[in-house]
């Protein structure tokens, strides 16, 4: 049974470069680099590289935390969170 090149790490959502819709993506190890593979139904796959060391990637995400939320907003939201970034 051959042996994929690669090792799975997590799972995310990201979004197309081209067409910009929301995209499920894999983040992957590969020759010591951490990759975000994701596939768009009409532009295809695209790998991104994410960092050049997998340790420091691992050790950076200790410091991530959920967004505390402003105290107040100084724009009122009118189309959606879903629609970031807004195209026309």
């Amino acid at each position: 049974m051959p042996t994929r090149n690669y090792l799975f790490y997590a799972l995310t959502n990201s979004v197309c470069s081209q067409c910009l819709i929301k995209v499920e993506a894999k983040i992957i190890f590969q020759d010591g680099c951490v990759y975000l593979v994701k596939h768009c139904p009409t532009h295809g796959r695209e790998e991104v590289l994410i960092a050049d060391d997998i340790e420091y990637y691992k050790q950076s995400l200790e410091f991530i935390k959920p967004g505390d939320m402003p105290l107040r907003f100084n724009t009122p939201i009118k189309i959606g969170e879903d629609f970031c970034p807004t195209r026309k």
